[in-house]
């Protein structure tokens, strides 16, 4: 999946828009800190928040793992 870096919105979490090219920035560091490799595994553990989809991403750009949330409700 490839997410376009544009200024559209990507999504609003309280008052804070996030654009695409913000999510791109964010999920590009993440990914760069997790150093995961392919045969890694993660979970994302959080509640519903702008970190969230960052992690999932992030997760997803690093490994073409099969992604599990863990529900966190």
């Amino acid at each position: 999946m490839k997410i376009s870096r544009n200024n559209n919105v990507a999504f609003t979490y309280r008052s804070e828009e996030v654009s695409y090219s913000e999510l791109v920035d964010r999920v590009e560091y993440l990914s760069s800190i997790l150093k995961l490799k392919k045969e890694d595994k993660a979970a994302i553990c959080l509640e519903n928040r702008p970190e969230w989809a960052y992690s999932l991403f992030a997760v997803r750009r690093s490994t073409s793992a099969v992604l599990v949330d863990v529900l966190s409700t």
